[in-house]
């Protein structure tokens, strides 16, 4: 095989000098180029798959001629990457020379949190944080970076890492446990800290952690989170509303997780209970509006009810939504001759859209009078002309055939000149590809 390559690489040379001797006037002197260049990049091709085998094998004394031998080889790159990442021991100058001469390869991304990984396990604090991103998401990582901090005495930084560990409302990894000790003996876990983890646990349905983060809280704490743990049990028991306090950031996000539990299953008995703690102050009025909004909207689409037989505060008798999700109920019925009155009531934007000038034509239908049938022929005979569905509906109605009118799609100028001096996104290309 590599006498082959060898002899192939002579035919090159010879080639590319013969040619060079030519002139230019000569007509298979261009033929002889391009062959000279193709059989170069054959030869290439040859040592990149030789090299990369090397490189995965870290041998990296016989991987230097090889490299030069690619030395305009576009893929070049990609063994020196893979030469790297089959050493986990070599030197950070390495790497982060690999790194800034390649910033915008997806392969450096790679080889960063490879060698992350590889510090993490070699314990190798100082090095690791040189790798590791604080961005990262990955919980493992986040928790021997906290480690690496309380290890290089860089206290402050420690603090502020293991306090955003410690409000997640899951467990953490067993590497967080050293990092949690040395932050609670430093003072770190207060009273409202451990109150948010434990809020976070419940909240996140992590029962398990839950109960075990009680024994984090004060006495005052595990009282109140008794109570709302009974709640949380039995969302619909109203009795059990009595004492909760909305309003008390302690308790407001447990006490609402369980009233939209009661909303989602009682809503009618929800909209009752929603008055009594806004009546009682215990409910801020924008919340109160929210779970309103919310009881309503599944009392239309589920009992279907209408506006009219909810009792709700007069500002959300006017609500788009809660409106729309009238009008769909009165549709699925079958009660055309209904729909006036909330389509009158919808913001003159949304009363535009071809959907509803259709449905007010369906509603203009049922009305006694020729002024009626007049009013919905208008309706029909405008929409007749629209490409969109209610268009073709109308024209139906008008014994038409739908149109086809086309609807050219324009891009402005300005649009085009930003997307082509846009910077062109690297590809992801992986090194495995070429297996």
């Amino acid at each position: 095989m590599t006498r082959l390559l060898h002899i192939g690489w002579l035919i090159v040379l010879a080639l590319s000098t013969s040619t060079n001797l030519q002139a230019e006037t000569n007509p298979h002197r261009q033929a002889a180029v391009t062959f000279g260049i193709e059989m170069q990049r054959f030869r290439q091709r040859a040592v990149f798959l030789e090299a990369r085998q090397v490189a995965r094998g870290g041998k990296l004394s016989q991987l230097d001629p090889l490299l030069d031998a690619l030395i305009d080889y576009p893929l070049k790159s990609y063994i020196e990457y893979e030469a790297l990442l089959a050493r986990p021991f070599s030197s950070d100058e390495q790497v982060q020379a690999f790194l800034e001469n390649h910033p915008d390869f997806p392969i450096s991304a790679q080889l960063r949190r490879a060698f992350v990984n590889y510090r993490r396990d070699q314990g190798r604090s100082e090095s690791f944080l040189t790798f590791h991103q604080p961005t990262d998401t990955d919980d493992e990582n986040q928790c021997f970076r906290a480690s690496a901090l309380w290890a290089l005495g860089r206290t402050q930084e420690a603090m502020t890492v293991t306090a955003g560990l410690w409000l997640r409302g899951r467990s953490q990894p067993k590497a967080c446990d050293k990092a949690f000790s040395r932050w609670r003996r430093e003072g770190g876990l207060t009273s409202t800290l451990a109150w948010q983890r434990y809020e976070l646990a419940v909240l996140a349905n992590e029962g398990r952690l839950a109960r075990y983060l009680e024994r984090t809280l004060t006495e005052d704490q595990r009282a109140l989170a008794r109570q709302l743990g009974k709640l949380r049990q039995r969302p619909t028991r109203i009795n059990r509303y009595q004492t909760i306090n909305f309003k008390d950031p302690t308790q407001s996000a447990i006490a609402e997780s369980a009233l939209k539990v009661m909303i989602k299953k009682r809503p009618s008995e929800a909209l009752t209970l929603i008055a009594e703690l806004e009546r009682a102050g215990r409910l801020a009025e924008d919340r109160a509006l929210e779970h309103y909004h919310a009881a309503a909207i599944r009392l239309i689409r589920e009992d279907n009810l209408t506006l009219a037989d909810l009792l709700i505060p007069a500002a959300l008798k006017t609500d788009p939504d809660l409106i729309e999700a009238t009008l769909i109920q009165l549709i699925k019925a079958g009660q055309f001759d209904a729909l006036s009155r909330p389509l009158s009531q919808l913001p003159s934007s949304a009363r535009g859209a071809l959907r509803w000038q259709y449905w007010q034509a369906r509603a203009e239908l049922g009305s006694a009078g020729t002024s009626g049938l007049q009013s919905a022929q208008r309706i029909f005979e405008r929409l007749a002309g629209e490409r969109d569905y209610y268009g073709h509906l109308a024209a139906q109605w008008l014994g038409l055939p739908g149109s086809l009118a086309d609807r050219s799609t324009t891009i402005e100028p300005e649009k085009l000149l930003d997307l082509a001096a846009a910077p062109a996104r690297p590809t992801n290309l992986r090194i495995t590809s070429l297996r």
